[in-house]
């Protein structure tokens, strides 16, 4: 199977405005299964994504250089979430040790736009205090999050079923 960080790359569905938890999700099925999520998986990207920040831990600023390295990197597969009072606002995946992927990533990090793929550089990342970064729009503060590539692909067809089941019920 492919790795989360070299699945990270521009995509289109038909009649579909890609949202940013719907690429996330999108990657990480791709690694996961190496083929693409349906579309009802991918209407719960949102509950989904919300789910996985079981998997993950909050970041602080103070600790963000010492994760990511001495040089400022991070591993290639890390997936981090935007939470704003506890609700995931926005998802992207490390491509490499520098380059993070989403779409929809204006406003939140340089760049990119409405529904659109784009690749940004970590040190992007606005953060205010120790504990906040810039979310979107400019008056949203939301807690950072990361999940490992094992981590959330461990427990990605868990949240998956769970969140399509619920839908139908």
């Amino acid at each position: 199977m492919p790795t989360l960080g070299s699945c990270v790359k521009d995509f289109a569905i038909p009649g579909l405005r890609i949202l940013c938890n719907q690429a996330t999700l999108y990657w990480m099925v791709m690694a996961r299964r190496g083929n693409p999520p349906s579309l009802e998986e991918l209407a719960q990207a949102g509950p989904i994504m919300q789910g996985m920040k079981e998997c993950g831990r909050p970041l602080t600023r103070s600790e963000f250089p010492d994760l990511l390295g001495r040089k400022g990197s991070i591993l290639p597969g890390t997936v981090l979430m935007f939470y704003f009072r506890g609700n995931i606002a926005h998802s992207c995946i490390a491509k490499d040790s520098r380059t993070l992927g989403g779409f929809n990533q204006v406003g939140w990090l340089a760049g990119g736009g409405p529904n659109i793929y784009s690749e940004n550089n970590l040190t992007e990342i606005r953060w205010f205090g120790e504990n906040q970064v810039q979310g979107f729009p400019e008056s949203k503060l939301c807690q950072l999050w990361a999940i490992n590539e094992l981590g959330a692909l461990q427990n990605l067809e868990t949240l998956i079923a769970k969140n399509v089941n619920m839908a139908h019920a």
